[in-house]
């Protein structure tokens, strides 16, 4: 039997583990502090520390209908953030651009208009602080397409391809063709208003960039040049693709829907008398000799942290620890700052119990109190997961769940009133890890880290709170051994 085991006699009768609404009825019809059983709680502070993760896979997850049409999974982040507490975040697209899907008959007598470049933005995903400000963003040509991450063969004739990217990732940049502009000065009180968003016209970033770069992109495709019409691969090797860039001077991010039909390269031209164009997405088509799992855009994010508590984040690795230099604890799931939680002196709790003590936890949470919701456009998460960890800060497989990571089984959110503010909390159940521990004695149960929700996980949604915000409450019967 477990030393844990032996020393503490952990007791697991159906009839003493339980949990009810109101942790005061505990024990209401025994005498708290005497006789063979007494109903106790405590709270047991908690170390904390944070941990970097740069996994956030941020290329975009494709899906097709029976008919072709594309559907994303995800939508990239483009824009800057600056904050006091976490620094400056800059996400930047990188993209591929797709054979057009039909091209008519270009003939001698043709003449480029414009070509421009066009994203249709979130009017409901709007992050960050100043939204007056108006917001820039450079346009460059990649030096080189982004490469597929892994090609293989199924059915003996189809060829699939998976871009796997993740948020350090970046592509080398050649020209700039141009600038867009974004204001939201006149909309502010609309963004999240229906009948705005379900107008697209309502959500368009445009632009024109370098004529010459369109006219030779027409030229190429009246001409076939380098045969870049026969397949994707050869339009990618030509193209190259683009990454738009955001301009220091902004002062927020959102997501960019790059599937719908208004986004894309547009190239507008007359031929003859008649006006025409051509729309290159920035999604390939699928076709019955290619499929995508994801396609080849993505967006990376550069940090720079110098001059706040968290000036060391960048220089740990991936699932690394560090201590910010004033302790507090830190959350944002897009540039994976994720809180650790020890429960050290919960072992020195249970170790320091007398011989022969018998202990049921009825009742344990784990809480991060005091989540001030903040300004607009800065949200606190809205759902958040605590994940057991391993000593390399890896999640590890469910014994009660196949295929999936040891986690807290809930973790809600919580609101309370402190004079006219509202205060929001998370709290985790972990009666089921402390047992495990006490059952076991294997630390892993000792040591979780707070995750975002699974529909939250590369958003900017942030919190910043002191340790003692932090707390571990336990409420515990024990009984005493010779009235068993």
């Amino acid at each position: 039997m477990n030393l844990l085991v032996k020393k503490i006699g952990l007791v697991l009768l159906p009839a003493l583990f339980f949990a009810c609404e109101d942790p005061t009825e505990l024990g209401t019809n025994l005498n708290p502090n005497t006789g063979a059983v007494s109903t106790h709680y405590i709270e047991i502070p908690v170390n904390t520390s944070q941990v970097r993760t740069d996994s956030l896979f941020t290329a975009m997850q494709l899906s097709y209908s029976n008919t072709g049409a594309v559907s994303v999974g995800n939508s990239p982040y483009i824009g800057r953030l600056e904050h006091p507490d976490f620094g400056i975040t800059k996400a930047t697209l990188y993209t591929n651009i797709g054979m057009p899907a039909s091209v008519p008959t270009i003939g001698n007598n043709v003449q480029l208009d414009s070509v421009k470049v066009q994203l249709v933005w979130n009017s409901r995903e709007v992050y960050g602080g100043d939204l007056i400000q108006e917001q820039r963003f450079g346009v460059y040509r990649l030096a080189e397409p982004i490469s597929p991450t892994r090609r293989e063969t199924v059915r003996d004739t189809v060829e699939v391809l998976t871009y796997y990217y993740i948020a350090p990732d970046s592509e080398p940049l050649a020209e700039q063709l141009g600038q867009l502009s974004l204001s939201l000065r006149d909309v502010t009180s609309k963004l999240d208003s229906a009948v705005f968003y379900n107008d697209v016209n309502n959500r368009i970033l445009s632009g024109q960039i370098d004529q010459a770069f369109g006219e030779q992109l027409l030229m190429a495709i009246k001409n076939n040049t380098n045969g870049l019409l026969d397949n994707q691969d050869a339009f990618d090797n030509y193209v190259k693709g683009l990454a738009i860039v955001p301009e220091d001077i902004n002062t927020f991010v959102t997501t960019y829907d790059i599937t719908n039909a208004n986004s894309g390269v547009f190239l507008y031209y007359t031929q003859g008398t008649e006006q025409r164009s051509i729309r290159l997405p920035f999604f390939p088509e699928m076709n019955t000799k290619r499929q995508y799992t994801t396609g080849p855009s993505y967006f990376g994010l550069e940090t720079e942290r110098s001059g706040t508590a968290l000036a060391s984040a960048d220089a740990v690795g991936h699932l690394q620890e560090f201590d910010p230099l004033d302790n507090r604890v830190y959350f944002q799931g897009l540039t994976g700052l994720l809180p650790k939680v020890e429960f050290k002196e919960f072992k020195d709790f249970i170790l320091n119990q007398e011989e022969g003590d018998l202990i049921s936890i009825n009742r344990a949470s784990l809480e991060f109190d005091s989540l001030y919701a903040g300004a607009v456009r800065q949200p606190i998460p809205g759902t958040a997961v605590l994940y057991f960890v391993d000593n390399s800060n890896r999640r590890f497989a469910s014994t009660l769940q196949a295929g999936a990571a040891e986690r807290a089984p809930s973790t809600t959110m919580g609101v309370y009133r402190i004079g006219t503010k509202d205060v929001n909390y998370f709290s985790s159940d972990i009666v089921y890890n402390l047992e495990q521990y006490m059952r076991t004695g294997e630390e892993r149960n000792l040591q979780a880290v707070l995750y975002p929700g699974e529909s939250l996980l590369s958003t900017p949604n942030q919190f910043v709170i002191r340790p003692d915000q932090v707390k571990l409450k336990i409420w515990y019967t024990k009984l005493a051994r010779p009235n068993l």
